[in-house]
């Protein structure tokens, strides 16, 4: 598959390219805010999650000359943000990780095309999903860093099974291994509590 970042990188291959900056700086444009939702949900920590696109893209800026495009850019991207994100977690030592509560936007396929909505659900419903997406949130966050990382990058990052696999670098069996155990482990956690639903 052509990675639509090949001619950024290439030319941030070369630092005595007269481009160099404004296509580094395209690449961080492009990427910043998505490492940032990474390393947000992992760390849970804003200061922490910022300092972590810096060293992201500090650490890219550093071994960008290296890259051989064995994988898609975003994914070696994604890797480096998730280990930088795992090695200040660890230090930090808080408490669990909130996912939001809504997921990655989705563009409509064809602009025209007209939906018609229900009226909106009352309080007493939206006090329910709430307090239901509470407690799935609570169930993520007592997860092993491990496990979370992997729902993390599955659900709100929404990248395929080979994504994630070159990103934690291991199988695709593998990480359908983790989610398994991921799925198995919230729903133990939760439930206890499902009679309450």
């Amino acid at each position: 598959m052509k990675d639509p970042d090949r001619e950024l990188v290439l030319i941030c291959q070369d630092p005595g390219s007269p481009r160099f900056e404004q296509a580094f700086s395209a690449l961080y444009g492009k990427y910043k805010d998505k490492v940032f939702s990474t390393a947000f949900r992992i760390t849970r920590n804003r200061d922490e999650a910022s300092d972590v696109v810096q060293e992201t893209f500090v650490t890219v800026l550093r071994k960008i000359r290296g890259f051989r495009f064995r994988s898609l850019f975003s994914s070696w991207l994604y890797r480096v943000a998730v280990n930088v994100s795992i090695d200040r977690r660890r230090r930090l030592r808080e408490g669990p990780v909130a996912l939001p509560q809504t997921g990655r936007k989705k563009e409509a396929d064809d602009p025209d095309e007209v939906e018609f909505t229900a009226p909106g659900p009352g309080p007493a419903a939206v006090h329910d999903t709430r307090e239901k997406e509470r407690r799935i949130q609570e169930g993520i966050g007592s997860l092993s860093l491990k496990l979370r990382t992997v729902i993390v990058l599955r659900y709100v990052e929404g990248l395929s099974y080979q994504e994630i696999g070159v990103v934690l670098h291991c199988s695709t069996g593998t990480v359908k291994s983790r989610l398994n155990r991921a799925h198995r482990a919230l729903l133990e956690r939760l439930q206890g509590r499902r009679d309450d639903w």
